[in-house]
């Protein structure tokens, strides 16, 4: 499969990645898609920046670095 959730899944899981840049949403949202960013072990990344952002669904943008 070469859809993004794969190519994301593979960057994290292999520490391809040294940074992420995500958007947390809060809230459970189901739009019939199959794809989602896969769970990550938290553990092993450190949370270097979050921006909260109440606009709409509160959600915050928060960038994560691996931990060497």
């Amino acid at each position: 499969c070469a859809g993004g959730e794969s190519l994301y899944r593979e960057a994290v899981e292999k520490e391809l990645a040294e940074e992420m840049y995500l958007s947390e949403i809060e809230g459970d949202y189901d739009h019939g898609s199959t794809a989602h960013f896969p769970d990550f072990d938290r553990t092993k990344w450190q949370e270097v920046r979050r921006e909260r952002h109440n606009d709409g669904p509160g959600w915050d943008f928060v960038v994560y670095r691996l931990k060497r």
